[in-house]
């Protein structure tokens, strides 16, 4: 059975990340996942960061209770 999608069993754990951080430091707005959003980034740049800081706060600073 062949892995579907750009998956390969030859991409290890740390390409993976790279690619992670560079999406994350680099992001490509002419493909995006979200249409909205990557507007949003080239468009109002100030509106995206501000909503970016806010989905932050309250999503990566959450103590986890499981």
């Amino acid at each position: 059975m062949q892995p579907k999608g750009s998956w390969k069993p030859s991409l290890n754990l740390a390409t993976v990340l790279t690619s992670i951080r560079l999406l994350l430091t680099e992001p490509n707005p002419s493909d995006p996942l979200m249409a909205e959003i990557a507007n949003e980034y080239q468009f109002n740049k100030e509106r995206f960061e501000e909503s970016a800081k806010k989905w932050t706060k309250e999503y990566a600073n959450q103590n986890s209770t499981s």
